[in-house]
């Protein structure tokens, strides 16, 4: 029960008709979901012009979309995914500073194993969150994912995602993604029989392409994930990206700490309290 609560999508693209938006909200809200991140997708250098355009929709009472008495909201995040392939890209990544504070999450998607690298250096790996690897591409996953470059992404902080949306699309996505799944897990540190590092979102532009997060967590386990690592994967790793982010944005002790409540979800302290008395009872 305990994971649903924490269920994070880290990416779902933000589209251009607000109807999409709100049917797409309220399909998160229906399969059980805590958060989301509302994705902006960038494949060219990073400027100004690149500011978040993201309007997130409005809260429960407000006639939003996400307004129900029986059912828990999303809470709502804004994201920059901003593809790498040149040396020019990640100049423009250090350049744009308040094009990325803009954003809440930053991910990169690194098109060259030079470029993974060059994303785990100072200053740049300060400045992102995410490592998204496509796994609708066949050439990434054989260059670039070396054990040591992902150990030092994980190190650092790093989330690395894979989006299951692709595994939905067509026989030959489906078919990448199982590959990528497959090449990825093997490379990951492993903590208690778990998968350290792995984060799964849905990468979805259709509110069709969506799953709850026990689906999602049970089609990996298909492919070789701990069902541990798999349920972690669409929960704890995404609120660690979250508060990674905010800590990213609000650097202590020059600005004050993310406000009460964003990261523990409705009910998640009751839980806890809960929990207490139940333990102190039985020590009697």
């Amino acid at each position: 029960a305990r994971d649903a609560k924490m269920s994070v999508d880290l990416s779902l693209a933000w589209p251009s008709d607000p109807t999409e938006a709100r049917r797409a909200l309220s399909t998160l809200q229906r399969l059980g979901y805590a958060a989301v991140c509302w994705s902006h997708e960038v494949a060219e250098r990073l400027g100004p012009a690149h500011a978040c355009p993201i309007t997130p929709l409005p809260e429960p009472g407000d006639g939003g979309a996400a307004d129900s008495s029986f059912t828990r909201r999303v809470r709502q995040h804004t994201r920059l995914t901003l593809h790498v392939e040149e040396t020019a890209h990640l100049a423009a990544i250090r350049a744009s500073n308040d094009a990325l504070r803009s954003y809440e999450v930053v991910a990169v998607v690194p098109h060259t194993e030079a470029m993974l690298e060059a994303l785990l250096e100072p200053p740049v790996v300060d400045l992102i969150d995410v490592i998204s690897l496509p796994s609708s591409s066949d050439r990434l996953f054989g260059a670039v994912l070396r054990h040591g470059l992902v150990r030092r992404a994980i190190e650092r902080g790093l989330a690395l995602e894979l989006c299951y949306s692709e595994a939905l699309r067509d026989g030959l996505s489906r078919r990448r993604f199982v590959s990528a799944v497959q090449r990825v897990l093997p490379l990951l540190p492993r903590h208690a029989r778990a998968e350290a590092g792995l984060v799964l979102s849905s990468g979805a532009d259709d509110a069709r392409l969506l799953r709850s997060p026990a689906d999602v967590a049970n089609l990996v386990t298909l492919f070789g994930c701990h069902p541990t690592a798999a349920r972690q994967a669409v929960s704890d790793a995404g609120q660690r990206v979250l508060r990674r982010a905010a800590a990213r944005r609000r650097p202590p002790p020059l600005a004050p700490a993310p406000p009460a409540g964003l990261f523990e979800l409705e009910g998640e302290a009751a839980d806890a309290e809960g929990e207490a008395k139940g333990k102190r009872k039985r020590a009697k």
